[in-house]
């Protein structure tokens, strides 16, 4: 759930784009990869949106534009395990994510 130096990129485009947007609202949505319990999957997802919550709220972004969501393991984009059941530690990677919506207009 921390942000790793190389999101400071993608982070600051979204940022100028609701500064550039600023009748938008947006929904962060944390996702994890098959390991561990559904609980600690979803604390992970809520807590990797949280995240990029609390880095543009400290950026200036108003909180009540900004909304965070935890989907756990639900939804993977990429198998977390490979054909022969063993792990796939690329695809795991892949799942562990945060997506962007947006949600309201002004």
């Amino acid at each position: 759930s921390e942000l790793r130096p190389y999101s400071n990129t993608e982070l600051n485009k979204l940022y100028e784009f609701l500064v550039n947007h600023p009748d938008l609202a947006i929904e962060i949505a944390g996702y994890t990869d098959s390991k561990g319990t559904d609980d600690y999957n979803i604390a992970l997802s809520k807590a990797r949106a949280a995240a990029v919550v609390n880095y543009l709220k400290q950026k200036g972004i108003e909180e009540k534009r900004l909304t965070a969501a935890a989907h756990g393991e639900s939804d993977p984009i990429a198998p977390n395990k490979k054909a022969d059941g063993s792990d796939d530690p690329d695809g795991r990677q892949l799942n562990r994510r945060v997506e962007l919506k947006i949600i309201d207009v002004k």
